[in-house]
């Protein structure tokens, strides 16, 4: 296939227009011709020792480093990362598949270079090549050596073609590199071309030969700490028709330090392309996907918390599946990077760069340690991250058709108003929340006249209708945290300003929250969920990788494992943590518990007994689906409960703070597929907190599990219902893959648009 076709609009748009005209060309011709004649007489046919010499290859070789190394691009040439435009390479996961045509450079064009090609990581970017440079004022016959195509990466290091007339190393025409003379010697002619500025023997560490495809190519190891390239360079030569080609790939010491590998990697990869006589290298479908392979673009930006970033990254992911001409940016902290990169997350997302990670400094609290001071984390978020997102957006080579912001980032919605660029708010919690949230004016005073009994039997749907799921006695809780309520109001005010609300919930879930919602806000509503993070697309079960996990698992009857986890943010009382283990022990029930803090993870496994298996992580989507697993005992959080919905188990809630609370109520009393053991809490007489105990723990599991329970059977029926109807919504015609489709029409027709 004939890749590199995609970039050529991009290469019309970063090159600045050349004259026609032969006096503007000869003029270019000249000005390069003065420096480079400075040292010696005009390039004629000579053996290889007349060429190796000096000052002027010097002076050539400066030049070219020197526009290697040159400033930042005017923004009328900026950049794009090849992994928006270029395919992913078939044989290297990871990396993506340049093949230059004559769509590229002046010397393809004119047929004194053959088609090359090579791999690169989708974060590269192909720069400008300074028409001095580049060969457009030569064409057809150069005598001097020119620069064809230029990448780079600020932290991995840069990577150019650089093409030489034959004539300059022998006379003898249609040469082989073999016929121009060994490695070694073909290094110390070109030598300057790799280093920028002059090149000595004893930088030449090592040298290999090699056949692909019948071609020879000449490959070097350089270590050049005065090089203007970089202190560390790699090349590989070769040479073919009236042309030697010389790839060089170039980093500095830090640079070096982290990218050796992929530099090598890259390296190797560069060969002529060989023509393959069954297929049209400029094919219609190729010229399509040229011309609209960047049409759209979003900007993405998650709540800077697990939660959040996983719905987020799974909804883009769906979006880009929905929209072929769509590629989406997602901002995150360089923390947050760090993190997704070790658990594997980029090599997980579309390839070709269609969804892709941009990142900000590290302006908030770690996320190691923000359960320590939660407010003043939500401070930070709201206070400074704002601004390093501005300032990314307003950097970015290409303005956005549309950002997707949080709800909570209540600074999101005016960053895009100020620039004109509509805002799409994501919800990453239930429909039925957003709705009490939405409507937070109307939520009555406390009373601190009432016990926390009488407020846990009045629900707010007196003053809100819709939200029976919400007490008020949650409503006095969450009042209690003055600055959370604050921001979350404030959030609230201005998603009013949105041009669009996408939940990750899908409408089957929520029909009546999704029905209130749509009929009262002044937007258009799109639930396109359930955004789980690594479901497959097609909305098949999901898979374990871990051979441990999923050896227990096979073992194991069917239904009869209960799934243990609450979450992977707020803590609960290690008071609670042993009430459960100590319930599950004596309810004999086996249980898969995954406990990501280690340090308590032996005793928990200690005190639980030899019933079960106690993990610090899994693959969770994946359990879940598991034939052997018939219950979830969880926190509630609500990417859990779509993923408990999506496997069709049925649940014990037992949620620790915020939306989980009304989750947990909605799973018992609405959908009915689980039992709300928070109902059933208790005070603790040694400051423990408010816990479960043991019994009421013990007995919820215990029927739930029961596989001739009545009750428990209702709740295993209802899970499958819901299912099917989960799985239904992301296949084709499903009301979720409708909601998708409408959003991408919507924004690519600038219906979102501000009016």
């Amino acid at each position: 296939m004939a890749s590199s076709s995609v970039l050529s609009p991009l290469l019309r748009a970063l090159r600045p227009s050349t004259s026609c005209s032969g006096r503007s060309s000869a003029t270019h011709y000249n000005s390069a011709a003065a420096v480079v004649a400075a040292g010696g007489a005009a390039p004629r046919p000579a053996p290889l020792a007349a060429v190796v010499s000096h000052r002027r290859e010097l002076l050539l070789g400066a030049a070219l480093g020197a526009a290697f190394l040159k400033a930042p691009l005017p923004a009328e040439a900026r950049e794009v990362e090849v992994g928006a435009v270029l395919p992913p390479a078939a044989s290297n996961p990871g990396f993506v598949f340049f093949r230059a045509t004559s769509k590229d450079t002046p010397a393809l064009r004119a047929g004194n270079v053959q088609p090359y090609e090579f791999i690169l990581p989708p974060t590269w970017k192909q720069t400008r090549v300074a028409n001095i440079l580049s060969g457009n004022y030569c064409q057809p016959k150069c005598a001097e050596p020119w620069v064809e195509v230029k990448f780079e990466d600020d932290k991995q290091g840069k990577v150019q073609v650089v093409a030489s007339p034959l004539i300059r190393l022998t006379n003898r025409p249609n040469a082989t590199i073999e016929d121009i003379g060994s490695p070694e010697r073909l290094i110390a002619s070109l030598g300057p071309f790799v280093t920028g500025n002059t090149f000595d023997s004893d930088e030449l560490v090592d040298t290999s030969v090699e056949k692909i495809d019948g071609q020879t190519y000449y490959s070097y190891v350089l270590e050049t700490p005065l090089a203007l390239t970089g202190s560390h360079n790699l090349a590989k030569a070769t040479a073919k028709g009236n042309t030697v080609v010389l790839f060089v790939a170039s980093a500095s010491d830090k640079q070096w330090q982290s990218s050796e590998k992929v530099l090598k990697t890259i390296v190797d990869s560069f060969k002529f392309h060989q023509e393959d006589t069954n297929s049209s290298r400029d094919s219609p479908i190729e010229i399509i996907m040229a011309s609209t392979a960047v049409s759209r673009h979003v900007v993405a930006v998650p709540y800077p918390g697990r939660g959040h970033i996983n719905p987020m990254l799974a909804a883009c992911r769906l979006l880009a599946a929905a929209d072929g001409e769509l590629t989406v940016t997602v901002v995150v902290t360089e923390e947050w990077h760090g993190l997704l990169a070790s658990a594997g997350v980029p090599a997980t997302l579309p390839p070709a760069g269609r969804v892709r990670l941009a990142t900000i400094p590290n302006v908030i609290p770690s996320e190691h340690g923000r359960g320590a001071d939660p407010a003043g984390f939500f401070e930070a978020v709201d206070s400074k991250m704002g601004v390093a997102v501005e300032q990314l957006l307003d950097r970015l080579e290409r303005r956005p058709d549309a950002i997707v912001a949080d709800t909570y980032l209540a600074w999101g919605v005016p960053a895009g108003a100020v620039r004109g660029i509509p805002v799409c708010s994501l919800w990453t919690m239930a429909a039925t929340f957003f709705w009490a949230l939405y409507n937070i004016h109307l939520w009555p005073p406390v009373d601190d006249r009432e016990g926390e009994q009488e407020l846990s039997r009045k629900s707010l749907e007196q003053y809100v209708p819709g939200c029976s799921s919400v007490r008020l006695s949650d409503v006095k809780i969450f009042r209690s945290w003055e600055r959370s309520m604050k921001l979350t109001t404030e959030a609230f005010v201005n998603v009013r300003k949105a041009q669009c609300v996408l939940f990750t919930s899908f409408y089957e879930l929520e029909p009546c929250a999704m029905d209130r919602i749509t009929q009262a806000v002044p937007f258009p509503v799109y639930p396109v969920g359930p955004s789980i993070s690594d479901m497959p697309l097609d909305g098949g079960a999901g898979k374990i990788d871990d051979e441990e996990h999923r050896a227990w698992l096979d073992a194991q009857p069917e239904r009869s494992v209960l799934y243990v986890s609450f979450g992977s943010v707020v803590s609960m009382w290690p008071s609670q943590l042993e009430e459960v283990a100590v319930a599950l022990r004596d309810s004999a029930v086996r249980f898969f518990w995954v406990a990501r803090d280690s340090a308590s993870a032996g005793d928990l496994r200690r005190i639980a007994g030899g019933n079960g298996l106690v993990v610090p992580w899994c693959d969770q989507l994946g359990v879940l689906c598991h034939r052997s697993v018939g219950g979830f005992l969880s926190h509630c959080g609500w990417n859990s409960l779509l993923e408990a919905v999506f496997a069709g188990v049925p649940l014990l809630a037992l949620p620790v703070v915020w939306d989980q609370v009304v989750d947990a109520r909605v799973v018992a009393d609405e959908w009915r597929i689980g039992v709300n053991l928070s109902e059933q809490r208790r005070e603790e007489d040694d400051g423990g907190g408010v816990v479960v105990g043991r019994d009421a723990i013990r007995a919820a599991a215990a029927r739930l599990m029961d596989p001739d329970d009545g009750e428990s059977r209702e709740m295993r029926r209802r899970a499958a219902l819901l299912r099917e109807a989960c799985r239904g919504a992301v296949q084709d015609g499903g009301s979720s893959r409708r909601s998708l489709n409408g959003f991408v029409k919507d924004l690519a027709d600038g219906r979102l648009n501000f009016q």
